[in-house]
């Protein structure tokens, strides 16, 4: 007999009585509901195990209003949602120029890269270097112009890749109202240098403050009255003339405040240059201000011959030492002169080079140095006696000097020259 949507299954295999207790008593058919799960092939007694691979979930940067907006500052914001992702360095990038802080991404995929690609008119400002669950991301800035609309972008550093966020846009509020409120611009000159003889590398600040859309230029010459005169005239009434005066424009519509580079170069070697800085502004209030006239000695190609130096023999004497030498500072003047000696006869081998006399730590009886003249100019012959020495002990001694050249990118520093190796023996 069928029933339909149920199974009759025999009484031998649900309901087995005991034969002792059954009393000829048959059971009535039991029906079972049937089973909607497939038929299992496997050993009942197993519970089956299924392994679900984790699902990926992709970073997602977003960048929200800004707050707290000043004149010349406000507080950039943003939210990063990791996912399953590895999140490294997180930074904004913002501008008041669109196509600058677009174009200082490109197709680079870490932070150090836009860093050091950026346009001139973006800035970018690093708010974590790593994430490891979703956060809002909060940073303030500043040095920012008054009464200009900034764009910003929140960037994440992924696996091989970066993302950044959909452009938003703020406006800070004036900073001056009356032109008897403005504040004009100021430049600090923070390095000067360069990397070959003929060149002048400048690195400067420049801070429009209260203005807007500032040109900024050099004025450089090797006559210091035509570069004064020049100061007073507006970039486009200088007149260059050879190497007496010339003139280069460093950056133009600039706002806020700018770390600026230039580098000139086609000038005499070993020659005096005097320059100044300018910015042309305009805002409530339009001018020009510079700095005052400053100079910068181009280098030589020609270092110059290093000093003599001559270590004379050592005379020992019980557990001392007499140690003499001279040396010839030759065209260097200010000379340090020392003698270096010590058990350690490799460090005392190793001591001359781009240092100074003040670098070379001293280790008890492994390395010492003894300063016999701080200020040496000319020619001169030095002795010094040292004692309480180790008995049985091979020493080295060498008398040395520092003084000051260029090194390979033409900056002064100190070096150390050194006199023949001298070694003995206290008995």
């Amino acid at each position: 007999m069928v029933l339909s949507g149920y199974q009759i299954v025999p009484e031998s295999a649900t309901n087995r009585a005991d034969a002792s207790g059954s009393d000829g008593f048959v059971s009535a058919p039991t029906f079972v509901t049937p089973s909607t799960e497939p038929r299992s092939t496997t050993n009942p007694d197993i519970s089956p195990t299924t392994e679900t691979a984790p699902v990926f979930a992709p970073a997602v940067i977003t960048s929200k209003a800004a707050q707290n907006i000043e004149a010349n500052s406000a507080l950039l914001r943003g939210d990063v949602s990791v996912g399953t992702e590895t999140i490294g360095d997180v930074f904004y990038i913002y501008g008041y120029n669109k196509t600058d802080v677009d174009r200082s991404i490109a197709a680079y995929t870490t932070y150090d890269q836009v860093l050091a690609n950026k346009r001139t008119e973006a800035n970018v400002t690093r708010a974590t270097r790593s994430l490891t669950r979703d956060k809002e991301i909060l940073h303030r800035v500043s040095d920012l112009a008054p009464d200009t609309k900034y764009y910003v972008r929140l960037c994440a550093e992924r696996v091989d890749q970066l993302s950044c966020s959909q452009v938003t846009s703020f406006t800070t509020i004036p900073g001056a109202y009356s032109v008897g409120e403005v504040r004009i611009p100021t430049i600090r000159i923070t390095d000067e240098s360069a990397m070959k003889a003929d060149e002048m590398m400048l690195e400067m600040t420049i801070a429009m403050r209260d203005t807007v859309d500032g040109d900024v230029y050099l004025i450089y010459g090797e006559s210091q009255a035509k570069t004064e005169d020049a100061r007073e005239q507006t970039y486009s009434r200088v007149d260059a003339d050879d190497q007496q005066l010339q003139k280069t424009r460093i950056v133009s519509n600039i706002r806020g405040t700018q770390r600026l580079f230039k580098t000139v170069d086609d000038l005499e070697a070993d020659t005096l240059v005097y320059y100044i800085v300018c910015v042309e502004y305009d805002g409530l209030r339009d001018g020009t201000v510079c700095t005052r006239t400053q100079s910068f000695k181009t280098y030589d190609e020609d270092y110059g011959a290093a000093p003599s130096v001559q270590t004379d023999a050592v005379v020992v004497s019980g557990t001392s030492a007499r140690l003499s030498g001279s040396v010839r500072m030759r065209e260097f003047n200010d000379g340090k002169v020392f003698f270096v000696y010590g058990t350690d006869l490799e460090r005392v081998t190793r001591v001359a080079g781009e240092t100074s006399m003040e670098r070379l730590q001293q280790t008890q009886d492994r390395f010492q140095r003894v300063l016999v003249a701080s200020d040496l100019d000319g020619n001169d012959e030095y002795a010094k006696t040292v004692r309480d020495l180790l008995p049985g002990t091979l020493y080295a001694a060498r008398l040395c000097v520092e003084y000051q050249n260029q090194n390979e990118s033409y900056r002064d520093t100190a070096f150390v020259k050194c006199g023949e190796l001298r070694s003995f023996i206290i008995q």
